[in-house]
């Protein structure tokens, strides 16, 4: 356990360091743009009142927008993620699952995240949305990842103990 708390600790220092490097900025802008585009054609989907302007997402009828940044990324959940489950004591096959099915899974939510939060600014006022955009949906998203985790570890454990019996076999 203290060796996966202390490589835990280590990968997320020097995982959201890394997106803090410069050399780094420029793909996760072209990630944001990206992002932005998959919001922009989910949402028009329902809803043909929206318009996308590089970052922006803008809804027409109220002028109300959102700007996809960084912030808005999900980049450092997935880097807690990242961490999480490569430090874990598993196989590669099982890692590498858990990190594609991880990382899919934060970025699905997230783009439910800012469809909701293009549609809490459009309806309610903004302070309702800042409570919303800093406080509710961070605290879902990290909520969310930690039950991810550990549903993961709930199926990667039998089959820990599994290859162990046979190896002892």
């Amino acid at each position: 356990m203290l060796r996966f708390l202390t490589l835990f600790f280590l990968l997320t220092i020097a995982l959201l360091g890394v997106l803090e490097l410069e050399a780094i900025k420029p793909a996760v802008d072209s990630f944001c743009l990206g992002l932005a585009n998959s919001s922009f054609w989910l949402i028009q989907l329902f809803d043909d009142q929206v318009s996308l302007s590089a970052a922006i997402i803008r809804h027409t009828p109220t002028g109300f927008a959102l700007e996809i940044t960084e912030v808005c990324s999900a980049l450092s959940i997935c880097a807690l993620w990242l961490a999480a489950v490569l430090s874990y004591p598993a196989t590669w096959n099982v890692k590498l699952i858990g990190l594609i099915v991880g990382l899919c899974f934060i970025q699905a939510l997230n783009l439910i995240r800012i469809v909701s939060l293009l549609y809490v600014g459009v309806f309610f006022e903004r302070t309702q949305f800042d409570v919303v955009h800093e406080l509710l949906w961070p605290l879902l998203l990290h909520f969310a990842v930690i039950i991810a985790f550990i549903t993961w570890l709930w199926l990667v454990l039998p089959t820990q103990k599994e290859s162990h019996e046979l190896a002892n076999a």
